[in-house]
Parts: C-alpha cells; sequence; structure tokens
C-alpha cells in the first residue's frame, strides 16, 4: 500500500517558538483524531528551522487531512508519494 507524506517547512524566530509549539500540539491532537501521523523535527545545525510531517496511509485520507489544517503565513509544503519497489 503506497503512503502519502506531507512535508511542511517553516523558520521560527526564537520570539515565534511558542506559538509554532502550541500550533504544531494542536495540529497533532487534530490529525490524531482523523487517524493521520504527525511529527515535528528541528535542524539541530540551524535553530528555528522546523520541518513537519503529516503522513497517511492513502492518498485520499492525506488530501484530507490537508483540507483540516490551514497553512500559516511562511510555512512551505511538499507533497509527497511513496514509490513501490
Amino acid at each position: 500500500m503506497a503512503r502519502a507524506l506531507v512535508e511542511i517547512w517553516s523558520s521560527v524566530s526564537a520570539g515565534e517558538r511558542a506559538a509554532f509549539l502550541a500550533r504544531a500540539r494542536e495540529r497533532q491532537r487534530s490529525l490524531q483524531r482523523l487517524g493521520v501521523s504527525f511529527w515535528v523535527f528541528e535542524r539541530p545545525d540551524l535553530a528555528g528551522e522546523m520541518v513537519q510531517y503529516v503522513e497517511a496511509s492513502a492518498p485520499e485520507r492525506l488530501e484530507h487531512a490537508r483540507a483540516f489544517i490551514a497553512l500559516v503565513p511562511g510555512e512551505r509544503e511538499i507533497l509527497l508519494q511513496q514509490l513501490e519497489l
């Protein structure tokens, strides 16, 4: 089964960090209710450079999740689909 993934990149200043993390926690709770996985990572070599991953077991489920979460200004989204090997 091919999985679908969205990468969302953000550059977060020190002053925006608390608001970013609060928004990420809310996204995680909301997406978990939809049966969609959500993770947040920060580059260790560049503080504030964040990437969020939204993963679903099917492209249709991911599209539903994408419609549910609203990107905020400055977030850059990349849609990826797993290749069958």
